[in-house]
């Protein structure tokens, strides 16, 4: 008997950010051996060049013109763009990102090399799936939050508790001195929920169902960071889209916003259920404007 052993063929789906054609930022995912590769990298060698750009060079970028200039620089990170386009048998981008990868590693580069024989034709999506999310935290460590993913055909939603401190004194003073007062939980629900530690493998399943990420603000992304470091961080950061109403230099409040679009809803202060729900109502008002 002749058995034939049908090959797995691999897809690595790419997503580039760039400012002035060089990548400053990435979203890759193999399909096959579910590895994720993302990340942020100085687009320019001298650091002194980034102070020298438009704001509106930075509008592709999730970080921030001094986060960009904080990290490596990226031909630093080719070693990390050459093993994944290696380990693809396909290539699927986004966008048309050859011209950007030439521009970023060079023509003579193993990376433009790879991508260059491997890439498909872009593919681009009609409908993208949205994770709008709000967390609450006690000294910027994940406590509780709520999120709902939009995707073509349902909504799915998350919710949950969790301890963010193994310290009982630590969390008790902490409670008595400022959070009993902003979190809609009890001391009691908080220490008896499972570490959020345990939450990483949840967050990061929740997270890559999203192509987008919808926040009111930007204290979310700062909270995942001091939760769970600077990869689950970047993993956060790349998809993440802070959609709070700016007036000058000032952030509109997501409470000002709801006076000033008319919408209003009962519920606990600073539950995070309420917040997206509030901030998806805003939205649409905006929308429709």
């Amino acid at each position: 008997m002749i058995f034939f052993v049908q090959e797995v063929k691999t897809t690595l789906h790419v997503k580039l950010f760039t400012v002035r054609d060089k990548i400053c930022a990435w979203d890759m995912h193999d399909d096959v051996s579910d590895t994720y590769y993302n990340g942020g990298a100085r687009p320019f060698k001298n650091k002194s060049f980034m102070d020298e750009l438009n704001s509106s060079d930075f509008y592709d970028s999730p970080f921030t013109r001094k986060q960009l200039k904080a990290l490596p620089y990226i031909i630093k990170k080719a070693d990390l763009f050459e093993e994944a386009f290696e380990n693809a048998d396909s290539i699927t981008p986004e966008g048309n990102y050859e011209n950007i990868i030439k521009s970023t590693f060079g023509d003579k580069s193993n990376v433009y090399r790879l991508y260059h024989e491997k890439a498909i034709a872009p593919e681009i999506s009609t409908f993208k799936p949205t994770l709008y999310i709000d967390f609450e935290a006690v000294n910027m460590r994940i406590c509780g939050w709520y999120a709902e993913l939009e995707l073509e055909n349902e909504t799915i939603t998350y919710e949950g508790i969790a301890k963010p401190f193994s310290d009982t004194r630590f969390m008790k003073r902490m409670w008595d001195k400022v959070y009993s007062e902003l979190l809609p939980y009890s001391f009691d629900d908080i220490m008896n929920a499972p570490h959020i530690n345990k939450f990483k493998r949840y967050f990061i399943d929740m997270f890559s169902k999203a192509k987008k990420i919808v926040t009111y603000g930007d204290t979310d992304a700062f909270f995942v960071q001091k939760t769970f470091g600077d990869d689950l961080y970047n993993f956060f950061k790349i998809k993440n889209s802070d959609v709070s109403i700016h007036y000058g230099s000032t952030s509109i409040s997501l409470e000002k916003l709801c006076k000033l679009c008319n919408v209003q809803m009962d519920g606990a202060v600073h539950d995070p259920k309420i917040d997206v729900l509030k901030m998806r109502r805003c939205l649409e008002i905006i929308n429709e404007l």
